[in-house]
């Protein structure tokens, strides 16, 4: 192992708790390089540490940009390449234009691949989830249309894997946090004098939970919207809206014939409720339930 490995090893290891500080080491490598392979895990370090890490995607950007004037890598185009793709990875994720960079750092399909993959990556590591979808479905398209043994197939497959990571911790921390404000919006208005404001928090606590992926809990709360509508001889508008959060409920729950049942309901209030039009979302519940 190297000096240079060594290094790079040692502040790797130190940006895990403190990667402002291995950002500040890492400064100092690019005149260490001996080899196009130091460069090249120069750079994708460098774009880790200061782009993922501190979101500091301008200076990621810039010490890439270095990196590819440095005389060991000079005529290595493959080499040259990657640092175009990290670079305007870094650009792109700056909110700034990648075109230059794409133009110069993707020349197949694989490096289309590779690099919309590490785009999405880097976009879902910074919490930029729905960014990102868009780039993992072109890293997808490519991978699919590469032969099996190519390495940026596996290297997709890894991306996929570190994203879906990601994304079930946000859909977990999603989940917790729509139960929460379903608990905090009985625990507010759901003591109102007023019943349309104790209605609207019984219905943000069904359709949060519905959100969450809890049907059977969204449903056991059913009755007391229904309870409390018959109570206060609600209107067909009101009734239409938690029919339809029912109907969805139960397709999630799997029980098509008691939504099927419910969709009747829905349509039935629809009607009833003329001084509305309902009618996009009664298609929009027909659709669900077509499959």
């Amino acid at each position: 192992m190297t000096n240079f490995t060594e290094r790079i090893q040692a502040i790797a290891k130190r940006a895990e708790k403190d990667p402002a500080g291995a950002w500040s080491e890492l400064a100092l490598m690019p005149d260490r390089c001996t080899t196009a392979q130091d460069v090249l895990t120069l750079g994708a370090l460098g774009a880790q540490i200061a782009g993922t890490a501190l979101g500091r995607f301008a200076d990621a950007a810039a010490f890439v940009a270095a990196l590819r004037t440095l005389p060991v890598i000079e005529g290595i185009d493959e080499i040259q390449r990657s640092l175009w793709r990290a670079e305007g990875v870094m650009t792109r994720c700056g909110g700034g234009d990648d075109a230059t960079h794409r133009g110069h750092g993707i020349a197949t399909a694989a490096d289309a691949c590779r690099y919309a993959g590490v785009l999405a990556q880097t976009l879902a590591a910074r919490g930029q989830l729905a960014e990102a979808v868009p780039h993992l479905q072109a890293a997808a398209t490519g991978a699919a249309s590469l032969p099996i043994d190519d390495p940026v197939v596996s290297q997709t497959a890894l991306v996929a894997q570190n994203i879906a990571r990601i994304a079930q911790g946000h859909a977990r921390a999603a989940h917790d946090l729509l139960r929460a404000a379903g608990d905090a919006a009985v625990a507010s208005d759901g003591r109102s004098d007023d019943w349309h404001r104790r209605h609207l928090a019984l219905f943000t606590r069904m359709r949060a939970l519905l959100a969450a992926g809890r049907p059977g809990e969204a449903l056991r709360g059913l009755h007391q919207l229904m309870d409390l509508e018959d109570t206060e001889n609600a209107g067909a508008f009101e009734r239409f809206h938690t029919a339809a959060l029912a109907c969805r409920a139960y397709h999630a729950r799997g029980d098509q014939p008691q939504a099927a049942r419910t969709l009747e309901a829905c349509r039935d209030f629809a009607r009833r409720a003329a001084a509305h039009d309902l009618s996009g979302e009664v298609s929009g519940l027909e659709r669900l339930l077509a499959g």
